[in-house]
């Protein structure tokens, strides 16, 4: 929920709402979600042919509105094993015979209050008893950590990969003589604090040290390509890095391309590094 305020001087300010701002279970919702349930009198085999129609694997059971449990195909699974009479046809009974507990989580909980559930059920239950909002299955869930972990997996592969060819390119002395070359003046009164290793430099600093005329004759033959292409790519990363990491923005679907697309162009250059190696002995 977004609401506005007047910032002094006339002009509307929105403001966003907690739930907006943290991650909670509301986040995990899938959108336009169909909400299936069953009555608990419903014959199990109606319940089943429900459930394989729609790729279900479960489905909330009601009655007069109100959540009693969830039944799934373990739950029948286990209840017909602990069938006693034999001549009894489990298909026809309903499904309040197999009916199992199902977690039921507050739409604003916190998502550490889903997995127990998640791993006990592979899916919990949003909202009250008598008024159920929506399902999360452990696949939401999944789907929904991803995307907000991709960004971050992408651009720590893009740095790693960096760093291993810096390393490859240049021996510990050369990057120490690189690192003054570029960025000396950027230092200048304290010394002290200059990068002497990769893991010391920032990405900006990377760019500064690879693409920097003087040192570019060692790096050129891992990289093969434009000292300027090579450039201007790593400006971009640098740019969508700090995007990230300031929660500036939410990435498009082309820059989360691109950031694929680098780390993969990284991954290339390392492989064909490591297959010159192997062709020199």
């Amino acid at each position: 929920m977004t609401a506005t305020t007047d910032d002094g001087q006339g002009r509307a300010r929105a403001h966003v709402g907690v739930t907006q701002l943290f991650h909670r279970v509301n986040s995990l919702l899938p959108e336009g979600q169909a909400l299936l349930t069953v009555e608990h009198t419903m014959p199990a085999a109606d319940a089943l042919r429900l459930m394989l129609r729609n790729n279900f694997s479960q489905v909330p059971v009601i009655s007069g509105g109100r959540i009693l449990g969830g039944f799934s195909f373990r739950s029948f699974s286990r209840g017909l094993l602990e069938m006693r009479e034999e001549r009894t046809d489990p298909l026809g009974l309903p499904v309040d015979e197999f009916i199992e507990r199902f977690t039921i989580v507050d739409v604003t909980a916190e998502l550490n209050s889903i997995f127990d559930g998640l791993d006990a059920d592979s899916a919990v239950l949003v909202g009250r008893p008598d008024a159920l909002i929506g399902i999360i299955t452990g696949v939401d869930a999944l789907h929904y950590l991803y995307e907000l972990a991709e960004r971050f997996v992408r651009l720590q592969e893009i740095e790693q990969a960096i760093r291993a060819l810096i390393e490859r390119a240049v021996t510990d002395e050369q990057l120490v003589e690189c690192i003054g070359r570029s960025l000396g003046q950027l230092y200048t009164g304290r010394e002290d604090r200059m990068p002497r290793t990769v893991i010391e430099m920032s990405f900006a600093e990377y760019r500064s040290v690879i693409t920097d005329g003087r040192n570019w004759p060692l790096f050129e033959p891992l990289l093969g390509t434009e000292r300027n292409r090579v450039g201007a790519r790593l400006d971009r990363i640098n740019d969508l890095r700090n995007d990230v990491f300031h929660f500036r923005r939410e990435l498009t679907r082309e820059d989360k391309q691109e950031l694929t697309a680098t780390r993969d162009w990284f991954l290339r250059k390392l492989q064909l590094a490591d297959e010159r190696d192997l062709e020199n002995g």
